[in-house]
């Protein structure tokens, strides 16, 4: 084998290329490793704060969500303030048995494909479906402060 600059290369050239570039590479990892423990050391209020501020988003966002649902489950508004939209998603309820049975039966499928089956479902009222609609709340990533 012949390298780009014409000199031949044999699999052990390659192979120790290889061996270098690995412990190389386990070199800089520790270096990094070592760099971000000291950081994490140094900055750990930071740190803290970052945790505390990801957890009160969440409880924020929840809570949010939670009061939405029961407004419009309430009012049926669907957008009961800026930023924040209802929408109904269909939810299907089917047990697999039945469904793949009447797959078969109507020559769709030999196995159940449940997403093609869950687009074409609402609209057969097949007697083992439940067809219902649930709110899902859609919260603006940009929201007013004020």
């Amino acid at each position: 084998m012949v390298a780009d600059d014409g000199l031949p290369v044999t699999l052990t050239d390659r192979v120790t290329r290889l061996a270098k570039a690995r412990a190389r590479l386990a070199e800089v990892k520790d270096a990094v490793s070592g760099a971000r423990y000291i950081w994490e050391q140094k900055h750990t209020d930071l740190l803290l704060n970052e945790a505390a501020a990801i957890s009160e988003l969440a409880a924020a966002d929840q809570a949010l969500r939670q009061a939405v649902v029961v407004w419009f489950t309430l009012t049926g508004e669907t957008k009961p303030t800026t930023g924040v939209e209802v929408v109904q998603k269909t939810v299907l309820k089917y047990e697999d048995a039945p469904a793949l049975e009447w797959a078969k039966g109507a020559g769709v499928a030999l196995k159940l494909d449940a997403k093609t089956f869950e687009k074409i479902a609402p609209t057969l009222g097949l007697p083992f479906v439940t067809v219902s609609k649930e709110p899902s709340v859609r919260v603006a990533t940009t929201l007013p402060l004020e």
